[in-house]
């Protein structure tokens, strides 16, 4: 589960969405601590994960959990929980229907097989990708 900041700009009065963690995007690996890494700070309201995870929407607060205040209250509106569920299946379609990301995910296997070899184990990038692969064809079903 990734995590993202809400930065607020007192010149424009506008928030931005700071990224952070998007190595747990996909949410923890098997035997890694729940949610490491992903702990926020300084009162910072945390974004959601975007991790399929039986049909709930995302908003996981960056521990293990899967609540958001700012989510559940926007998702509480009909017409913006209808916008982001449009979004949703879109973004599923471009991505994972499409083939998209499998073509990505093996361009990447390749590369740190070909390239990085001596720092991770070609048998680590083939059975992680081969476990990332198995939740794009989900995801694309």
């Amino acid at each position: 589960m990734s995590t993202g900041y809400l930065q607020y700009s007192e010149s424009t009065g506008l928030m931005t969405v700071v990224s952070w963690d998007l190595n747990l995007a996909w949410g923890p690996r098997a035997g890694a601590a729940n949610g490491a890494g992903a702990a926020g700070a300084g009162g910072a309201t945390q974004g959601g994960d975007g991790a399929p995870d039986g049909g709930a929407r995302p908003g996981g607060g960056g521990r293990g959990d899967s609540t958001n205040v700012l989510a559940d209250r926007f998702l509480a509106d009909p017409s913006f929980a209808a916008l982001y569920d449009t979004a949703v299946a879109d973004l599923t379609a471009s991505l994972f229907t499409s083939g998209d990301a499998a073509e990505v995910l093996a361009e990447w296997a390749e590369v740190l097989t070909e390239q990085a070899s001596d720092l991770v184990d070609a048998e680590t990038i083939a059975a992680e990708a081969e476990e990332l692969q198995a939740q794009i064809d989900a995801i694309g079903e």
